[in-house]
């Protein structure tokens, strides 16, 4: 069953420790945000305080690099927080703390599943559950999650490229009947840098 076609809003966490350190952080490392990712959190809040149309509710991971930038960006929204523990990033067992160099070179010769870790396919039905979760909220609603959680939801749509999400830069997902491969058109929300005002630019999924 695919997801409900409902807009909502999707971000990446800021800068955590480990993305600065390049290391593998899964759903079992649980570090904080750096000073520039706490700051990446501050602006994304002011991105979607000035948006034409803002979220209505925050759904977060509950890893604290998640749920510390739901936290900065609700200080600009003042919205309904809620913490989702399917949202948490994918548990990569033995890949936990290796560097990310490393981890890359497993997922390029297709090797997906970490020893002791969750399989791909269990991971993926935990982001479908989670998904389902948050867009039941009254919306739309802003999803703080993961990397691994966007790279799972575009494996179940079938999305095969190699879009990644910068980190704390907020996307908005608007309903598109009979569009492919994704049933959204996805945006990417920033500040205009002449009036100030959040502006979307769309992304190109190569459909």
């Amino acid at each position: 069953m695919p997801l409900p076609l409902t807009p909502f809003y999707f971000i990446r966490h800021g800068q955590s420790e480990s993305n600065a350190a390049r290391i593998m952080a899964g759903g079992g490392t649980d570090l904080p945000l750096t000073t520039l990712g706490r700051d990446q959190a501050a602006r994304a809040g002011q991105v979607l305080a000035r948006y034409s149309q803002q979220p209505l509710a925050i759904v977060s991971s509950p890893m604290r690099r998640a749920l510390e930038t739901a936290q900065i960006i609700n200080r600009e929204l003042a919205l309904p927080l809620l913490q989702v523990e399917d949202l948490r990033e994918h548990m990569v067992g033995e890949w936990e703390g290796k560097p990310w160099q490393e981890v890359q070179a497993f997922w390029d010769r297709g090797i997906m599943d970490a020893p002791g870790g969750e399989s791909w396919a269990e991971f993926q039905a935990r982001v479908k559950r989670g998904m389902f979760h948050a867009l039941g909220q009254v919306g739309p609603v802003l999803v703080v999650a993961h990397g691994g959680v966007w790279s799972a939801m575009k494996a179940l749509y079938g999305l095969n490229v190699s879009i990644q999400l910068d980190n704390a830069i907020p996307h908005y997902y608007e309903p598109k009947q009979g569009s492919q491969p994704l049933p959204w058109q996805l945006s990417r929300l920033t500040l205009c840098q002449i009036t100030g005002d959040a502006k979307a630019e769309l992304v190109d999924l190569g459909a």
